[in-house]
């Protein structure tokens, strides 16, 4: 039998001067306890870290919420949650915490973290991330109902942005939310407030009585037809690593009739001289780059002990290094340069959907944000606060801005050094499947094994698949306002936009 150990006796004392504080609204509290806790991190164990980095970020939060707050200041408390949520989860995932005789204390701390992560994601606009933290808590504390609660109304936001013609979508989504709403409020756990049941409540409401007893029944899928037990695998592969561009590749359920990229731009409001406007054409070519960056890296894993013939007689010299050099490895680092370099992308199109007047050797995901560029001002603005979408695609954007300062998400900012390495200078990617450490790095060369750049990669492919996925709802929420804001009087003439026959994709 495993002896139980409690790894919290020194941060639960601290801890509670914070949930004490927060019970009364007590600000002055609450930012003293955040200054003295700050400086006293250094030198402290792990347990003590995670739990500290926890209890700043809540209560940066409170206090952020108790006072009297612009935009601005609310921005600057999120970075603030976001990266001590962060530091906490590097902690949390290490296998020192993990070890069996903490289990006992460690799942409720990993759980409430991750939730409470997710909220803040959630905030942001950031919904498909927000998922993520909610369905990873439940994986280490199932049904843990403050994370059921949460899910079920991130999937009713999730589908209140999805637009025209995308009702099935909606459901799916909806019966999602109804379910782990329910799921929640029936809960006998004790972790869950009881200001949180009302708040379900409040949210399920939402659901008109008729509503709900249509969302009750189970929902039928249409059947995938797959050609072959090779795609069957790749799908299955996709699916499980929730790389679809699809909101149903979010939920819970892995069903194969999920296993499709089904996003896109809805409709749109053009001028009569423009026969189909350029944003589809440039939303087909993001899509079908990452599709294809996908199953190359799905390539890439493809390990079978057979050497592919164009990397015979190659004439290679050995360098004692445990490199590797081969068609497979190199499908691997194309796959993450060709993912990466989506990101300016969406940032170009951007630029061209908003009329932003940025030059296009200036237009970048950092620079779109801004009002102006190299002292000159830009021609509309972008506002996220008039849209949830594009709010999440910002705060994307923050999070790979080296500008973000110590704020910036630790694991993108890795990301940015291998691609930076991948593609201007010199990568060595080993054969060493060893754990994550910190990367290898000279003044000429990155070495980083095969393993971690795999990880790297499908990291990184969750983020832009989310990028992706928020540019499309963007897109068909501007345009849902502009048709509501046209007149009587206003003339119109529908034209159907086929969609591109898969016979023509040779």
């Amino acid at each position: 039998m495993i002896k139980k150990v409690n790894p919290f006796i020194e941060s639960q004392k601290i801890a509670s001067k914070f949930d004490e504080a927060t019970l009364k609204n007590d600000v002055d509290e609450l930012n003293k306890l955040i200054l003295s806790v700050e400086k006293d991190l250094d030198g402290k164990d792990v347990f003590f870290k995670a739990q500290m980095y926890y209890s700043l970020a809540t209560a940066i939060d409170t206090v952020s919420r108790l006072s009297a707050n612009d935009s601005e200041k609310r921005k600057e408390s999120i970075k603030k949650q976001l990266y001590y949520y962060r530091e906490s989860l590097k902690i949390i995932k290490t296998e020192e915490f993990n070890e069996p005789k903490y289990m006992a204390h460690t799942r409720s701390l990993q759980a409430s973290l991750l939730t409470n992560y997710g909220n803040t994601l959630h905030e942001c606009g950031r919904v498909i991330s927000a998922i993520e933290q909610y369905k990873n808590a439940l994986g280490y504390y199932p049904f843990f109902p403050m994370a059921m609660g949460n899910l079920g109304c991130c999937y009713m936001q999730y589908a209140s942005l999805l637009g025209y013609n995308q009702e099935f979508y909606r459901d799916c989504l909806n019966r999602h939310s109804y379910l782990l709403l329910n799921d929640a409020l029936e809960s006998k756990d004790s972790n869950i407030y009881t200001e949180g049941k009302v708040y379900f409540a409040s949210q399920l409401s939402n659901f008109h009585v008729d509503y709900r007893e249509f969302l009750s029944r189970p929902i039928v899928y249409d059947e995938l037809k797959i050609k072959t037990k090779k795609e069957n695998e790749y799908r299955q592969w996709v699916l499980d690593n929730n790389l679809f561009l699809s909101p149903l590749n979010d939920l819970i359920d892995k069903n194969m009739s999920f296993a499709k990229d089904t996003i896109g731009i809805n409709r749109m409001l053009t001028s009569a001289e423009e026969i189909v406007p350029v944003a589809f054409g440039m939303f087909n070519q993001l899509k079908q780059e990452y599709i294809s960056a996908r199953f190359l890296l799905y390539e890439s894993i493809d390990v079978n002990g057979k050497v592919h013939f164009s990397d015979f007689n190659t004439n290679l010299t050995e360098t004692l290094e445990y490199a590797q050099f081969s068609l497979r490895v190199e499908k691997l680092k194309i796959a993450f340069k060709t993912i990466y370099g989506i990101l300016d992308k969406i940032a170009y199109f951007l630029n061209i959907y908003y009329d932003l007047g940025i030059s296009e050797r200036s237009v970048n995901y950092r620079s779109i944000w801004r009002a102006e560029t190299n002292g000159k001002k830009h021609k509309n603005v972008l506002n996220i606060d008039e849209n949830f979408a594009l709010a999440s695609l910002y705060w994307i954007c923050q999070d790979f801005d080296e500008t973000f300062g110590k704020d910036s998400n630790p694991e993108l900012e890795r990301l940015r050094k291998i691609r930076n390495f991948l593609e201007h200078k010199y990568t060595i990617v080993t054969w060493f499947y060893n754990d994550k450490k910190p990367l290898k790095e000279h003044v000429e060369a990155l070495y980083i094994s095969e393993n971690e750049l795999y990880d790297c990669t499908i990291e990184l492919f969750k983020v832009v698949r989310e990028a992706l996925i928020c540019l499309s709802l963007c897109v068909n929420i501007e345009e849902e306002k502009k048709f509501d804001e046209l007149s009587d009087e206003t003339k119109i003439v529908n034209m159907t936009i086929h969609k591109f026959d898969d016979e023509f994709k040779f």
